[in-house]
């Protein structure tokens, strides 16, 4: 089952390659890190999170990068602020987005 972990709406997202898009939905899951840039099914782009190089998100402020590592490279999350009116994704969610987990814990290594 997929779980949310964190999600940020609206948001700047800077991926592996140089790429950007602006005003996107995303969600950090247990399975991966999801970026919409439109409406529904399927996610405009995806990778699995390595939990033991990302630390939790605890940042709250907008306009503040969050770094968060995937397989596929960094990937930079700028909360934007404001409400994303006129923007369809502000009141879209997909249907397994209201599953919620805790961040997991990296595993102990000595």
């Amino acid at each position: 089952m997929i779980q949310v972990l964190k999600s940020w709406w609206p948001a700047s997202v800077f991926l592996p390659g140089g790429h950007s898009w602006h005003r996107t939905l995303v969600f950090a899951t247990n399975d991966d890190l999801r970026v919409y840039a439109r409406r529904g099914e399927p996610y405009d782009w995806a990778s699995p999170i390595d939990f033991e190089t990302t630390v939790e998100p605890r940042q709250f402020r907008t306009h503040v990068g969050i770094d968060i590592t995937t397989l596929a490279g960094l990937v930079v999350v700028t909360p934007t602020g404001g409400c994303g009116c006129g923007n369809p994704l502000k009141t879209w969610r997909p249907d397994w987005a209201s599953n919620v987990a805790a961040w997991p814990a990296p595993s102990s290594k000595m």
